[in-house]
């Protein structure tokens, strides 16, 4: 800002403060000269608004300091004032401040609403846990039945109903069998919610051969040929990762051209990737 240097005497001018102290604020300054007059202690940077009474939209802004000006005796003869324009600086650290609580009203009300929305979350989740385990639950019995009568036919019907029906029966046992593990992730699933996930180990050639039974109808009809590799074994749950290559897989198979793709699932040993992909040369 600007600065200016002006002077009040100290013999019949106390009163009378020259324009280096705005007119308007003489009276209200007036203490203030007289402390320094009277104690010798300088007052630096004394925050004043002058306001024209006319305009006062045009309000100025200054920092005024106020020190004895001695003679060679130590005698004060008049008390000197600087003044500092500070209007610009003033405005601009309004603006901010301004901009600032703009800011932070923004990303408090931001945060409120991803609160809300966690909360919706988490509420929808334990609904959907909840429902899963009921539903999960209240299959088993219906699907013991199937199972069951699928074992009866199994034993007394196998081997004088022709070739066809006992592939039928083994068909109707495999999809139990599937059907019993799907039902039995759901529930193991249902449970991640209420109790903590503690990994075991996992075969990951046969969830990814359980995967790829569970697609067989897809991959049959895609005319697709499904390698799996040597894969390793690892902490984690079964059925989880099971449900990841049948995705994996899934995608692989959906992803493709017009010919009949090769899949290959495989990894490689020194990494933490697991590949699968619609070529033989698939990785990721």
């Amino acid at each position: 800002g600007r600065a200016r240097l002006d002077g009040v005497r100290s013999a019949g001018r106390l009163g009378r403060p020259r324009r280096a102290v705005p007119r308007s604020l003489a009276a209200e300054l007036e203490p203030v000269i007289r402390s320094v007059f009277e104690t010798g202690h300088p007052t630096i940077d004394l925050p004043v608004t002058a306001t024209p009474a006319s305009t006062p939209e045009e309000a100025k802004h200054l920092l005024e300091s106020f020190y004895p000006v001695r003679d060679e005796n130590g005698r004060i003869l008049w008390v000197g004032v600087t003044v500092v324009d500070i209007t610009d600086r003033k405005r601009t650290q309004d603006a901010l401040e301004s901009l600032a609580q703009s800011l932070e009203r923004q990303v408090n009300e931001r945060t409120a609403a991803l609160q809300t929305r966690a909360a919706d979350l988490t509420r929808s989740n334990a609904e959907l846990e909840q429902f899963a385990y009921v539903a999960s639950h209240d299959l088993q019995e219906p699907l013991r039945m199937v199972a069951n009568f699928a074992q009866l036919l199994a034993r007394r019907y196998r081997g004088s109903l022709g070739p066809d029906a006992d592939e039928f029966i083994g068909y109707i046992q495999d999809g139990v069998e599937r059907m019993h593990a799907l039902i039995t992730g759901l529930l193991s699933y249902a449970r991640l919610g209420q109790e903590d996930l503690t990994p075991t180990p996992v075969d990951l050639g046969a969830a990814c051969e359980q995967a790829t039974r569970q697609l067989a109808q897809i991959i049959t009809e895609s005319g697709a040929t499904v390698s799996v590799g040597k894969l390793p074994t690892v902490l984690g749950e079964a059925t989880l990762l099971t449900q990841l290559f049948q995705n994996l897989i899934s995608n692989a198979l959906k992803f493709r051209g017009s010919e009949a793709p090769p899949t290959e699932t495989s990894a490689e040993p020194g990494t933490h990737a697991v590949a699968a992909g619609p070529s033989t040369t698939a990785s990721g």
